[in-house]
């Protein structure tokens, strides 16, 4: 009888001690979930770099609640336009005139990249965010074409520190861009975060280090540089007349596919004031003057000047030296 007692006994004590974990479990798991440490100031978001950290965000536009009292700041007034019946709000194109201090400024690869992450000081539990990345030279549109957005629901008990891949999906446009990330925080509210970014080439960016500062008479070393970066497969020569860099392609090559080679050239050679495209092949497929409809069209050299290149946005050459100071 004794023997049977205790192990009654042990049972009962087994099946409390479940109770009390399982009740114990449900009590912090709904603690985790629904309590938020209420803070005063809106929570810093920070872009790292392989563990360095590189820029801050701008917080633009928010809604923040504390002890009862809410403080909102909507900076911009999304701009109105109508089409027909349909009304369109593009804010995008005020945050991108927005003028950027340099610790909201960043410089990033334009090829999918996981070495970009943003963090945050402090734990503040979210329920959802999403973002925009909008280029800042498309923002007559809603959505440009370098235009790229998107939303993220998130384990609201587990984002402390929880780095995200700034541009993970995108192989992005060599320019300037507006990358805003608006957060839902649990119980305090919402806010717009911005950075301005800078698009690079870095696989162009590593080889052109090594040519900085070259002299526009070193023709051998141009050439060299010309046989590593974009479109070198098509390249049939490379001549140098006065302070003038002649390049000679087998097509013609659009221009917006050639930024960050000119951003090169004037980089590395201080002397370079124009680059010439002279394709062998003067004959090639472009839209005509109504962009309907493609015709075989012959195009003529192509020049660029160090002054255009260097001022069509912040995408320029000094910031192309820093960025490749940082990779």
């Amino acid at each position: 009888m004794k023997e049977v007692k205790f192990v009654k006994k042990r049972t009962v004590v087994i099946i409390t001690l479940l109770v009390v974990i399982f009740f114990m479990y449900a009590v912090l798991s709904y603690v985790e979930k629904n309590y938020q440490k209420e803070y005063e100031e809106i929570p810093e978001l920070s872009v790292y770099y392989k563990g360095n950290k590189i820029a801050e965000f701008l917080p633009l536009t928010y809604k923040w609640s504390y002890k009862g009292e809410t403080k909102e700041v909507p900076q911009f007034k999304p701009e109105v336009k109508k089409q027909g019946e349909f009304t369109m709000t593009n804010p995008y194109k005020q945050y991108g005139e927005y003028d950027f201090a340099k610790e909201n400024t960043i410089f990033i690869s334009s090829k999918m990249n996981n070495d970009y992450v943003m963090k945050m000081n402090e734990r503040h539990k979210m329920t959802k965010n999403s973002y925009t990345l909008s280029a800042v030279t498309d923002l007559d549109d809603f959505r440009g074409s370098n235009s790229y957005s998107g939303s993220r629901e998130f384990d609201d008990s587990k984002v402390f520190l929880k780095g995200m891949p700034l541009n993970e999906n995108y192989n992005l446009y060599i320019g300037e861009y507006v990358y805003i990330e608006t957060i839902d925080f649990l119980k305090q509210g919402t806010v717009d975060y911005c950075v301005k970014v800078i698009v690079y080439d870095e696989d162009d960016a590593r080889i052109a280090k090594d040519y900085l500062n070259t002299d526009i008479a070193d023709t051998n070393k141009i050439e060299e540089l010309a046989k590593k970066i974009k479109y070198n497969t098509l390249l049939n020569s490379v001549k140098i007349e006065n302070k003038n860099l002649i390049l000679e392609y087998d097509w013609h090559i659009k221009n917006d596919n050639l930024k960050m080679n000119n951003l090169i050239w004037f980089a590395c050679i201080p002397e370079l004031e124009t680059i010439t495209y002279a394709p062998t092949n003067k004959k090639t497929m472009r839209f005509d003057q109504e962009g309907s409809e493609q015709k075989k069209q012959e195009v003529e050299n192509v020049v660029y000047t160090r002054e255009e290149v260097d001022s069509e946005s912040l995408a320029n050459i000094e910031n192309l030296k820093k960025f490749m100071e940082q990779i």
